[in-house]
């Protein structure tokens, strides 16, 4: 817009701007305004250059499984292939593609790789094109230029319209077998990365969620923050060497959801994946990788935040066990809608109407054991004593006798409501066909999953209550004011303590 000025008015001030002499800025202005300015450099259109990976795979089994209507496929080269064809969404088609490893190809000693590979590696283009390319290639498209890190696996998860799954299959097929590895992207990658670690501490929530995985996990850096250096460090030349060729070997698993034409997609898929080099046909071993551990401190522990003084955040911890039995599971769950709803009624009715609380369950399939249940609130710093003591009674409540029934059925009404059309949603059937040949038992979990729930009774829950709840809670982490920890300590320091 200043450009456009005929005369530069807004520096004729007898004031210094930071500073600078006003007769300077005019002297520097007028220096700028006679620098050519040349246009951007054209980008010649380019036609997308993978369209043709070789010859198409052979299919050497093709399979159904009849009660849930998903076609299995296995080409030849080991790729596997399921398909769901549905009529719940017009015109669309969600998709999976999942390459063997993820953060478990990484393990703990490169985990900052995984997360250098999930933000930089789509924006390190394809070795034929840059992301500025595919940006203009796939405009007017419903294709997305996605490839991350999961806990276990590479690839993408998606949606597209029925004519573009062609295009979508070359896009995904061609960032496992040419990755650009553009250096622009690692630039784009560090540049927001020293104002995102100077802001970690700006609110309670922030502070909370920084702090209390890094001391939970002892600064794993697969489930915690790592120091900027570190972070900073990662480039694509560790990143190949740690990758190896994992992308194009490891087992590899595509599913097609919704508005799909089965054949024609099983073609689309032998041109594409079907026709790149053998896959392994089982996962790898990573049973080094999954070992982990919570730390070996604990007790109720004070994060400073530089946030409002009258803000707080709050939380505590313990720690179950993880998502091997699918019973067990659910009613962790159920416990956690329970305690959630108890949380949001007591603290409402003792601080006031802006108050409310949740509670978690979270278990892991990927990491044996690994498992968290949480209480969280937040509020002002004041209340914290209300607060705990709050949390602590309705805790003493799960534990010491069976909840009301009538608080069990508030909390089980979402979840029944929700099978009533669970099992006419492509969002439902992606997450069950994804694995329909490498995980046979996530199909049993799906099949049982409503009888399951349904069988959960008050005296299951409590079960899990003084199983996992009747001890104390080995962790609590109160995001507090900087200037009100500071204090604390100084006490603390002045008494002894």
């Amino acid at each position: 817009w200043y450009a456009k000025l005929d005369a530069p008015s807004m520096f004729l001030t007898t004031k210094s701007v930071e500073g600078v002499e006003p007769g300077k800025l005019l002297v520097s202005y007028g220096q700028s305004r006679a620098v050519a300015v040349a246009a951007p450099e054209a980008r010649a259109d380019k036609a997308f250059a993978y369209t043709d990976f070789g010859p198409a795979g052979t299919v050497v089994e093709d399979k159904v499984i009849a009660d849930l209507g998903i076609r299995t496929i296995r080409f030849a080269n080991g790729v596997l292939l399921n398909i769901k064809q549905t009529d719940f969404e017009d015109n669309r088609v969600r998709y999976s593609v999942r390459i063997d490893g993820g953060q478990l190809h990484f393990g703990k000693a490169n985990a900052t790789l995984a997360k250098f590979m999930g933000a930089a590696y789509v924006s390190g283009g394809l070795e034929a094109h840059d992301i500025e390319d595919l940006r203009t290639l796939l405009a007017g498209t419903t294709v997305a230029a996605s490839f991350g890190v999961g806990d276990d696996y590479f690839g993408s998860y998606g949606a597209v319209t029925p004519a573009d799954l062609d295009r979508q299959l070359q896009l995904l097929a061609a960032f496992s077998k040419y990755p650009g590895y553009q250096e622009n992207a690692v630039r784009l990658f560090r540049r927001p990365l020293p104002e995102i670690y100077a802001s970690l501490d700006a609110t309670p929530g922030t502070a909370l969620n920084v702090e209390a995985a890094r001391i939970l996990n002892s600064g794993d850096p697969r489930f915690s923050v790592e120091p900027l250096d570190t972070l900073m460090a990662a480039d694509f030349q560790k990143l190949k060497l740690v990758l190896g060729d994992a992308l194009s070997t490891n087992r590899l698993e595509i599913a097609l959801v919704g508005d799909v034409d089965s054949d024609a997609a099983v073609a689309a898929v032998a041109r594409t994946f079907g026709a790149l080099s053998a896959r392994n046909a089982d996962a790898g071993d990573y049973a080094a990788s999954r070992d982990v551990s919570w730390a070996k401190v604990s007790g109720s522990i004070d994060i400073a935040h530089k946030g409002e003084v009258n803000q707080l955040g709050w939380q505590r911890i313990w720690t179950t066990t993880g998502d091997d039995d699918q019973r067990t599971t659910q009613t962790m769950d159920l416990l956690a809608r329970i305690v959630t709803l108890r949380l949001i009624d007591e603290l409402r009715e003792k601080l006031g109407a802006t108050y409310g609380g949740n509670a978690n369950s979270s278990m892991s399939k990927t990491y044996p054991g690994r498992g968290l249940f949480s209480i969280s609130t937040s509020g002002d710093p004041k209340d914290l004593a209300a607060i705990e003591a709050t949390a602590g009674a309705i805790i003493s409540e799960m534990v010491s006798a069976p909840v009301d029934p009538d608080l069990f059925e508030r909390a089980r009404k979402p979840v029944l409501e929700s099978y009533a059309d669970w099992r006419k949603r492509n969002d439902t059937w992606i997450g069950v066909v994804a694995e329909a040949q490498s995980d046979p038992n996530n199909l049993a979990r799906f099949r049982n999953s409503e009888s399951s729930f349904k069988s959960i009774t008050v005296d299951d829950v409590w079960k899990m209550a003084k199983k996992y709840l009747a001890q104390p809670a080995p962790f609590t982490f109160r995001a507090l004011p900087e200037k009100l920890v500071a204090d604390a300590l100084k006490s603390s320091s002045v008494t002894g303590n």
